[in-house]
């Protein structure tokens, strides 16, 4: 509507500047309407250019979305459950080896996440702010339960950052729940980075389970160029949904363990304390993940 206001307006004076030139209007009012002329088509031309890249932006992330869904599509059905009884150390070094396709779809879905929001200019604060976090929750998916209705989750994993070597930790798998997408959501789906920024709320996330907004705080991070906040939450989410701006509200969104992807991709159950904290597993498969993490936290 804008840019249609733009133009219209660009228009009408083209036409006065022409219709001056025959009439007996003053040298002065002349050029003050072509100096409105000339702001009026930089304006169109700017307008140009911003439609340009917002429609090579959506293009790319339709692509990268469907790219999602289709690595998503068995981690999401993968059931959630309780971990099955610990096996016997000869047991477990059996069953350790190739990670779970599913789990490991997750991660590099993740780094793909990850990168698209580092790359955004408007998510500056999250690039700027990384080198402080205390962890990450990434989300490459979170799905829409009904048309405006809440009742949406998905599945990602929890990264954390040693502030001491700089090094980022072995992704532990956690799924959100009840996220409210709200009118202002265009698509069925949207990808959420969770900033963690406080010791005591990775701790919460150390616990069966945590609700945002109710067992602690969080807040939506600051979006645009140049953008600034004094954020002093726990936690701070950034969204988008075909990769625009999205708005997310995740205030009664519920966070918890997923133990069976946890179990697939370390070949053994294990909890996020000894994942993260213990450090008594590993996968190779995380090891781009991380390195971008660590890049982009310098």
């Amino acid at each position: 509507m804008k840019a249609m206001r733009r133009m219209l307006t660009f228009s009408f004076l083209a036409l006065a500047v022409i219709a001056m030139g025959g009439c007996g209007v003053s040298k002065e009012d002349h050029e003050k309407v072509v100096s409105e002329l000339s702001k009026t088509k930089a304006d169109l031309d700017q307008a140009k250019t911003k439609i340009a890249e917002l429609e090579k932006a959506l293009s790319e992330a339709q692509a990268q979305q469907k790219a999602l869904s289709e690595a998503l599509a068995q981690a999401q059905s993968q059931p959630k459950g309780p971990a099955p009884a610990e096996k016997p150390a000869a047991a477990q070094k059996e069953a350790a080896g190739p990670p779970a396709a599913a789990a490991q779809r997750l991660v590099d879905a993740a780094l793909v996440t990850f990168q698209g929001f580092i790359r955004d200019k408007n998510y500056g604060y999250l690039h700027d702010n990384l080198k402080n976090a205390n962890g990450l929750l990434i989300y490459p998916q979170v799905l829409k339960a009904g048309f405006f209705l809440g009742g949406s989750g998905g599945t990602g994993v929890l990264v954390v950052r040693d502030a001491t070597t700089g090094d980022w930790s072995q992704p532990a798998f956690y799924t959100i729940g009840s996220v409210s997408f709200g009118l202002q959501i265009g698509g069925e789906a949207a990808e959420v980075v969770v900033m963690v920024r406080s010791q005591n709320g990775l701790d919460s996330l150390f616990t069966s389970s945590v609700k945002f907004g109710g067992d602690t705080s969080i807040a939506a991070g600051p979006y645009g160029i140049g953008a600034k906040s004094n954020v002093t939450t726990a936690y701070v989410s950034f969204t988008k949904s075909k990769g625009l701006y999205a708005g997310l509200n995740l205030e009664g969104s519920v966070v918890d363990v997923r133990e069976g992807l946890n179990k697939d991709y370390y070949g053994q159950a294990v909890t996020p304390v000894q994942i993260i904290v213990e450090k008594k597993v590993s996968n190779k498969g995380s090891a781009a993940l991380r390195e971008a993490l660590k890049k982009a936290a310098m």
